[in-house]
């Protein structure tokens, strides 16, 4: 059950700054361009305001920088940092978290705009509120660390500071002026963005590792007990944490995705190598889909134009039809864990991999046609700024990178090594069968002739094969 209470001074701040509206994810990427064009770097509206996008975490956008893309530039995280989280973008500004500090960079030209301490502690994409005014992110290793922040970005000063119950090692979400988050001890909190006055919590049973999910007024929400690797999904109703639903299928199914929202269908990967639809009013089985690996609650799957994308632990990436939950493609990638989250620009699916490259994957076809190194690090979760998109490399020498479209870059047409041809398959098979029945032919023929020569009298007395 949810718990209602009001934290009383928590460093309430007289105002949040910019009172612009949101951009709208259709509009944003020209607008930010003009933006970007008057010069900066400058607070403004949170054009990318959290991992993958939005609250909904559809991770998609109908316009944006194409590949082939060539580097904007280059940003390292400072020295132990060890790299960046996945950034977030308000204004003129790219903001990501490193182990030790967070940063903002002037997306026009790559310069450190400025850095600040932060508690040392798991790294995860920070969140925007829609009027860029506020940053939230997360910071400690322990209970006793363990902390989220409210940071006003123009004068980068503290405006709240919540001590949670647990690590938050997950992306927060921010909706509607509230912004979730989940700890490692199983509690989900909501807490008003202006003051950081906490609004309520609920228990979710469970660890949450993923990211919340907020989308018609609910909030959705993982809780994994992994001692009895056991997964849960929760819903809960946005304004007091009532709980809706709850889905929790049976069998070992922990390790689980964080959850897209689109359609009202809530889409999730499980442990247990099924991906899952669920209504989401009602918490309903739609359809699965099995895969052969688990997910990392690291992941958020994508949504675009009717289907689904995911990238599970096995290194695949997949396109599903979102309405019947059949296989389009995969590809598949040598990483031994996928972290990513993929990012549909256009007609392009974009993911960061396990070994630092950024890749291209043509929505219809399913090939590959780009691919770059970014570092030699995991990549994160991406982002779009104007013409810009946007990694975080989280390594030793790890930072932001851009990357802007090449007009004189190439694109490549690169098949998955999993792509199964029939004809040429079973022309292989049958060449292969044929190979293998001519040498054992030929082995037992030899042999047959070694034993009747060794017999008295063998061949010189007209024995052996004819």
């Amino acid at each position: 059950m949810p718990s209602r209470r009001r934290a009383g001074a928590r460093a309430r701040t007289s105002t949040l700054g910019l009172a612009l509206a949101a951009l709208t994810s259709s509009s944003f990427v020209a607008a930010q361009a003009a933006s970007f064009a008057q010069g900066g770097p400058r607070t403004g509206p949170a054009a990318w305001s959290q991992a993958q996008g939005s609250a909904a975490r559809e991770g998609s956008v109908p316009d944006g920088p194409a590949p082939p893309y060539a580097r904007a530039w280059t940003t390292p995280a400072g020295t132990g940092n060890r790299g960046a989280s996945g950034p977030v973008v308000a204004g003129d500004l790219a903001l990501a978290v490193g182990v030790e500090e967070v940063i903002a960079v002037d997306a026009l030209s790559g310069d450190l705009a400025w850095a600040i301490d932060r508690v040392r502690g798991p790294v995860s994409t920070p969140a925007v509120t829609e009027d860029g005014a506020l940053l939230v992110y997360a910071e400690g290793s322990n209970a006793r660390t363990a902390g989220l922040v409210g940071l006003r970005i123009a004068d980068r000063a503290v405006a709240w500071r919540l001590h949670p119950d647990g690590v938050i090692s997950s992306p927060p979400a921010v909706e509607g002026g509230t912004v979730y988050a989940g700890t490692e001890a199983g509690t989900l909190y909501a807490l008003e963005a202006e003051s950081g006055d906490t609004l309520w919590t609920h228990d979710a049973g469970g660890q949450i590792f993923a990211a919340p999910t907020v989308a018609d007024r609910t909030v959705f929400v993982t809780g994994e007990d992994r001692d009895a690797l056991r997964g849960t999904i929760l819903a809960l109703r946005a304004t007091d944490g009532e709980e809706v639903w709850r889905y929790a299928p049976n069998g070992p199914n922990a390790f689980v995705s964080a959850i897209t929202v689109a359609d009202g269908r809530a889409f999730v990967g499980m442990g247990d190598g099924l991906v899952r639809a669920l209504d989401a009013g009602n918490g309903a089985e739609v359809w699965t889909f099995r895969t052969r690996s688990q997910f990392s609650p690291l992941t958020i799957p994508a949504f675009a134009d009717g289907d689904l994308f995911v990238v599970d632990g096995g290194g695949a990436v997949r396109r599903l039809d979102g309405d019947r939950g059949t296989g389009r493609w995969r590809f598949q990638y040598p990483s031994a864990f996928l972290t990513g989250s993929p990012l549909v620009i256009g007609d392009r699916v974009v993911v960061g991999l396990q070994d630092g490259r950024v890749v291209a994957i043509d929505v219809d076809s399913g090939l590959q046609v780009w691919e770059d190194e970014a570092g030699t690090g995991t990549i994160g979760s991406l982002a779009v700024a104007g013409d810009l998109l946007l990694a975080g490399v989280e390594d030793s020498r790890g930072g932001l990178v851009a990357f802007r479209h090449d007009p004189d870059g190439a694109l490549t047409t690169i098949e998955s090594p999993s792509a199964l041809h029939l004809g040429p398959a079973v022309l292989n098979y049958l060449i292969a069968v044929a190979g293998l029945t001519a040498l054992l032919w030929l082995a037992f023929r030899l042999a047959g002739r070694r034993a009747e020569a060794g017999r008295p009298g063998g061949a010189a007395a007209g024995g052996g094969f004819r």
